[in-house]
């Protein structure tokens, strides 16, 4: 099933050019990352380890990431690609759970993005805030629409830290 999230996720970036935004705002999530997925619902903690690199064209960056889960690993294989407008960014991904491939988008600044669902199937609209806490952790906060999307709930959150530096 993994070489198929990476032939897809090559085939998807296979075409891409650059584009007018700058891989710079987003070099700060590039490494390797470990910590913690808690889950807002039940308060579980599980350990997450994610890498980020930059695609080999230098058109964006691409994320693998791994949850330890008590029944079997989640797997989630994601590319980031600079759209036309400034500071815009395309967030395509797909995971072991639901191996269709979702598109998000938003603007990133200030080590911050804040992504959400380009086109939600049905009443399933994402959104996504990934952020640069200090120079060693960054914070993922998953998020569900509520009704209109008006409203959301936050699902989980990925504390992470830079490999190699401990836990937060």
């Amino acid at each position: 099933m993994t070489r198929c999230f990476l032939l897809g996720i090559f085939l998807l970036t296979t075409g891409c050019t650059r584009h007018s935004s700058s891989l710079n705002d987003m070099m700060w999530f590039v490494g390797d990352w470990e910590g913690i997925r808690l889950d807002t619902e039940d308060g579980t903690e599980e350990p997450i380890a994610v890498n980020v690199a930059v695609l080999a064209d230098g058109s964006g960056l691409i994320e693998r990431l791994e949850v330890k889960t008590a029944d079997k690993p989640y797997l989630g294989f994601t590319v980031f690609t600079p759209l036309d407008s400034a500071n815009c960014w395309l967030m395509t991904y797909a995971n072991s759970v639901r191996p269709t491939f979702s598109s998000l988008s938003g603007p990133a600044a200030n080590q911050r993005i804040v992504l959400e669902t380009i086109e939600a199937r049905g009443n399933r609209k994402s959104r996504v805030v990934l952020e640069m806490v200090d120079s060693l952790h960054i914070r993922r906060t998953n998020f569900i629409a509520l009704r209109d999307g008006n409203e959301w709930r936050k699902l989980f959150t990925d504390e992470l830290v830079l490999q190699g530096h401990g836990q937060k």
